[in-house]
């Protein structure tokens, strides 16, 4: 089993380090590091530790302790995204998994999600007008307090619902301005694959 498990860390390592490239993280390293116990557990002989480097140049240290939110973010959509594959998922959630990513990384990251959607369900919460141009479908969810009650609704939107939505994710308001970058970042989704997220 230990030996297996060598094996099947060395490809998980080198499959979320490719993942973590197309995810504008070049510079960053994951590896899986097996120690073997002095005495089994009911999970065998090893101790398995996910090790990262963020840094060239830095020693990896555990992910948990030393990952900022961000990046902690695409290690998570890097390790879905080879454990998918391997498990044959049929449907993905990510709920706020952009957090703390933004800018070229964000771009990266929806267009990670975007090919996903093209072999798996991809149900995504997200605030990044970003992230949400990049879908096939889009809901609103909204709370709402009636009679000392919080509901929680959930509506499809489409066409111009979508682009009102997308711009007030951009800026809060549904100016001209804002709507036409809204209209423009939907746009130049449309040209890609369908997806299904």
């Amino acid at each position: 089993l230990s030996v297996i498990r060598i094996r099947a860390a060395q490809m998980l390592q080198d499959r979320v380090n490719s993942e973590l490239v197309e995810l504008n993280m070049p510079q960053v390293k994951f590896e899986v590091c097996l120690e073997r116990k002095e005495v089994p557990s009911r999970n065998g002989m090893d101790k398995v530790d996910f090790l990262f480097s963020p840094n060239p140049g830095e020693p990896p240290r555990p992910l948990l302790r030393i990952a900022s939110g961000g990046e902690l973010s695409r290690f998570v959509l890097a390790l879905k995204t080879v454990l998918a594959e391997v498990y044959q998922v049929p449907t993905l959630i990510f709920d706020e998994i952009d957090v703390g990513v933004g800018g070229s990384a964000l771009n990266a990251m929806a267009r990670k999600l975007s090919h996903l959607a093209l072999s798996h369900q991809v149900i995504l919460v997200t605030h990044s007008a970003q992230v949400a141009s990049f879908a096939h479908t889009h809901y609103l969810i909204e709370k709402q307090i009636e009679n000392n009650h919080t509901f929680t609704r959930v509506r499809g939107l489409d066409g111009e619902k979508r682009v009102q939505e997308i711009a007030r994710m951009l800026a809060g308001d549904n100016s001209p301005l804002t709507l036409e970058h809204a209209r423009l970042l939907l746009k130049n989704k449309s040209g890609d694959s369908p997806r299904t997220y």
